[in-house]
């Protein structure tokens, strides 16, 4: 992530936690301690690490996420994680938690082309590289959750357009085959599209 990312980033919050934005679902989360291995539950989501980074455990699989690499977490998913972070470079990422409802409009309307472009996942959760496309859209979030007018008009938008990106990524099989393939309220929802 460029330094223009991290000096944004830097405006909505004061100490090490987890802070609310103006935009519901979106959250700050920033220590500047080296947190050793720990257990965490992950509700669907998606974190983008702005500095520092971290390690996750899934049985015998390694997930490293950092200011190159974003996590995805599809599913509700137990990770044992190791945060990197120091006082000098604390930790700082955003938890963007994914409004299932616009994913599976979005995986809908992915050409089967991508879906099939992506790699295999076995494990649920995937990490995937920060595009440019990512990047710039990080910052524009930045931009607008510092204030609530700007997050409440242009804030859905911004969201939809980053799951977009990563319903394209490259490891995003699983995220297709957990909104589509085997999940009843994905095909409730194509259903009543039908009707």
């Amino acid at each position: 992530m460029n330094k223009e990312i991290i000096y944004e980033v830097n405006k909505l919050f004061k100490n090490d936690g987890i802070h609310d934005t103006f935009l519901e679902g979106v959250k700050i989360y920033t220590t500047s301690k080296y947190d050793p291995l720990s257990p965490f539950i992950y509700d669907v989501c998606l974190i983008l690490v702005l500095q520092g980074k971290k390690i996750g455990h899934l049985s015998e699989h390694t997930l490293i996420y950092d200011s190159k690499n974003y996590l995805v977490v599809p599913t509700t998913l137990p990770l044992e994680c190791e945060t990197y972070a120091s006082k000098e470079e604390p930790f700082i990422g955003l938890i963007v938690s994914i409004d299932k409802k616009m994913m599976y409009e979005i995986i809908d309307c992915v050409s089967k082309k991508e879906a099939i472009k992506s790699k295999k996942n076995s494990i649920g959760v995937f990490s995937d590289e920060i595009t440019k496309k990512i990047e710039d859209l990080t910052l524009r979030l930045l931009h607008i959750l510092q204030s609530k007018e700007e997050s409440k008009i242009l804030g859905e938008p911004i969201l939809k357009e980053l799951f977009y990106r990563i319903a394209v990524g490259e490891n995003s099989s699983f995220l297709h085959k957990m909104f589509l393939d085997n999940n009843n309220e994905a095909k409730i929802a194509r259903a009543l599209k039908i009707i």
